[in-house]
């Protein structure tokens, strides 16, 4: 016998079951359930017994993975018993009755509507009761909270608290105080030092006790919804401190992190090694190195050897600091040239360091040198520490590594320290040699004045008189002499017009897209591009 219109559905079904009290389990519990009475409040149930009125439904139960407590308050309610809701079972206790369709339309004055206005009147209003309610249902419950649409109210009303009083969710003197102790120099794990209680309000519910299941979704609400960052960025920094070890919510901070907000070098420094150290995921290797990359020119040297990065991860950096440089003079190009020259030198000293892998650090190094103007005596002090260091290496493989030496954008006096230095191949002494001949004459040249273009000087060691010989154009055969060196051992390049040297940096780094890419340098000849093994 089917029902005549839907509103009828509970005065058939309690009359129709000859079965009415039933037992079965749910999660190991016993429970006696009269199925007439649970069918009359609920129109899934009255569904399900319609098409198979000895239906046992301790597999419908099961799968909805109901805890005995809730359906306990079912029971209660079918046998007009009263029902007691509190913070803790409410979110549970809708979800069930959502589940079981226990609306108005299937009966009057049924649980769902019930419950749902205790939830209105008495804990959403309420920052605390929202965050103990959240807090007090399992895993399984606030996915269901989650996918029936319930959790859009807490986030709301969460977020509207956080509007209202910032302070909610963290006090910034907290972050400013580890801040100002991490620019110190103090190394220690990140707020290791800070007690959890003092970073909200001492009479308030912590929104960073709540899981990542429901606690990322209500800060990523907060933020569209222009709550100060600031205090967004200290919930989530005080959010890590008590989840370290859990890799996915170093990646929720990460992806939570506003674009914008300052955040110290030194705790950039801290999450990235934390991050390294769990295994997060590329992508959020990648943000944090964008955002270290964009205040590259505030990091210590000492901080960037810690973050044992790889060829690709610096390039990264590098590219997250020239791509977003709108500096209104070179001093922070210069303070990055420095701190990358310095990392090269530190890096070199490493035995176990592979020739392949300083050459490819040696060139990201060289744009960032070019880029401020500065000489290459750097990069050859480099590579001068790194032949001093793996002396076992074949004349092959430290000219290889001396590719990166480029004699011409070098000092005087370190290209007259190469002619002497007996740990280079002697094909690169010849080159010094004959760079630093070339230094010498045009000195020479400049301090006699531009008439004595074609003659050789000498000077007399009598008196120190300086004596113009003509030297029937030998100065400008040899100067062909070591062009034709210098074409010979480069890349070919040399006929290439000169561009923007500012934008092949940025170029360089991936920071411009360009077809056919070209070196910083006008030849190239000194930086050989390596083809990863």
């Amino acid at each position: 016998m089917a029902p005549t219109k839907a509103g009828d559905t509970s005065s058939w079904a309690s009359k129709r079951f000859v079965q009415p009290n039933v037992r079965f389990t749910v999660a190991t519990a016993p429970l006696k359930l009269d199925k007439g009475l649970l069918a009359k409040r609920s129109a899934k149930i009255a569904a399900i017994l319609e098409e198979n009125p000895y239906e046992d439904l301790t597999t419908y139960f099961q799968t909805l993975k109901v805890e005995p407590e809730t359906l306990e308050l079912i029971a209660r309610f079918c046998h007009g018993l009263e029902v007691h809701m509190t913070t803790n079972n409410i979110i549970p206790l809708i979800c069930l009755t959502h589940n079981l369709k226990m609306t108005e339309t299937h009966s009057p004055n049924n649980l769902l509507d019930t419950a749902l206005r205790f939830l209105e009147q008495r804990i959403l209003p309420s920052w605390d009761e929202s965050i103990r309610s959240l807090r007090a249902s399992s895993t399984q419950t606030l996915e269901q909270c989650i996918d029936i649409g319930l959790f859009q109210d807490f986030s709301s009303t969460l977020t509207a608290h956080a509007l209202a009083n910032p302070s909610l969710l963290a006090k910034l003197n907290v972050v400013e105080a580890n801040c100002k102790a991490a620019n110190n120099g103090t190394r220690r794990k990140l707020f290791g030092g800070v007690d959890h209680s003092t970073c909200v309000n001492g009479s308030s519910e912590d929104l960073t006790s709540l899981p990542l299941l429901v606690y990322e979704p209500v800060i990523s609400v907060m933020a569209r919804q222009q709550v100060p960052q600031d205090y967004i960025m200290a919930s989530l920094f005080q959010y890590l401190k008590s989840h370290q070890s859990d890799k996915e919510v170093i990646e929720a901070v990460e992806r939570l992190l506003p674009s914008e907000s300052y955040i110290t070098t030194a705790l950039l420094v801290e999450l990235y090694s934390l991050s390294v150290s769990l295994g997060a995921d590329p992508e959020c290797l990648t943000g944090l190195e964008i955002r270290i990359g964009k205040q590259l020119d505030q990091i210590t040297l000492k901080d960037l050897l810690a973050l044992d990065l790889g060829v690709d991860n610096l390039k990264q950096i590098l590219k997250g600091f020239y791509g977003n440089y709108n500096g209104s003079t070179n001093s922070g190009l210069v303070v990055v040239s420095e701190l990358m020259e310095l990392y090269l030198i530190e890096i070199a000293k490493e035995i176990d360091l592979d020739s392949s892998i300083f050459t490819e650090v040696a060139e990201l190094v060289i744009p960032a040198t070019l880029a401020s103007n500065r000489c290459n005596d750097a990069i050859y002090r480099a590579v001068d520490v790194y032949l001093d260091n793996h002396r076992e290496l074949s004349d092959e493989e430290k000219e290889e590594i001396c590719r990166v030496i480029d004699f011409e954008k070098m000092s005087k006096q370190a290209c007259g320290h190469a002619t002497q230095n007996q740990r280079l191949p002697l094909r690169v002494v010849v080159r010094a040699l004959f760079v630093s001949h070339l230094q010498l004459r045009d000195d020479i040249i400049k301090a006699v004045g531009p008439s004595c273009n074609n003659s050789n000087v000498e000077e007399e060691e009598d008196g120190g008189e300086i004596k113009v010989v003509e030297d029937d154009g030998w100065g400008d055969e040899r100067r062909e002499i070591i062009d034709g060196e210098h074409k010979r051992s480069c890349c070919g390049k040399s006929g290439k017009k000169k561009g923007s040297l500012w934008k092949e940096v940025k170029r360089k780094f991936g920071c411009i897209s360009s077809n056919s890419y070209e070196s910083v340098c006008d030849c190239n000849c000194q930086v050989k591009k390596r083809k990863k093994s």
